[in-house]
């Protein structure tokens, strides 16, 4: 590979360098961010039982998310290419995101306190509460999350930049600007959302 071909491979990909990869050092900032700020304000146990309802909740973001978007991805990829727009894709994928998104957040809001007790262990209770307050975080996520690959289809990386520097100013702010955790994680949960 000659210097020529290098220099030319990284100015197609600047864009990568200059807004992506920044963009996802503070999106892994962002995302790490409400695990260490509860250990260190409200403790060990308190960011236990975070991790548990993060994990749970993360679970149908994890599985139809990744599906979801892959599919997205390629035909919207197509179609944005054929057509110059990909709306109908976007939205064919929303509709499907969304019923997922409403039945899971109305059986875990009936349910998450009793299925955190009869899976792991009545110790664990607390996770279950903590899943209610998250949940609308995770409803929004499992729609908005593989959606947002369309800022990279259009070419827009930029935008995502933009939007994980805002987000980590305002989960940064909401994590820190309470003294009980209810109320940080319910504040926390309704701007990361």
């Amino acid at each position: 590979m000659s210097l020529r071909s290098l220099s030319s491979f990284w100015a197609e990909r600047i864009r990568c360098l200059t807004y992506v990869l920044p963009a996802l050092m503070i999106g892994t900032l962002a995302a790490n961010l409400p695990q260490l700020a509860v250990n260190w304000r409200f403790g060990a146990e308190a960011a236990g039982h975070l991790a548990l309802a993060q994990r749970v909740l993360g679970v149908p973001l994890s599985l139809v998310g990744i599906a979801v978007r892959d599919v997205f991805k390629r035909y919207a990829l197509v179609a944005f290419r054929e057509r110059g727009e990909c709306a109908r894709e976007y939205w064919s994928s929303f509709a499907v995101l969304a019923a997922v998104a409403v039945a899971f957040g109305l059986v875990m809001f009936a349910f998450s306190e009793l299925l955190f007790v009869l899976v792991f262990g009545e110790p664990w209770r607390f996770a279950g509460q903590m899943a209610r307050w998250l949940l609308p975080m995770f409803v929004v996520a499992i729609v908005a999350s593989p959606l947002t690959y369309l800022v990279y289809i259009v070419e827009r990386e930029e935008f995502d930049l933009y939007w994980q520097s805002a987000l980590l100013l305002v989960i940064g702010t909401s994590l820190f600007a309470f003294s009980d955790l209810e109320t940080t994680l319910k504040v926390f949960a309704f701007f990361y959302a």
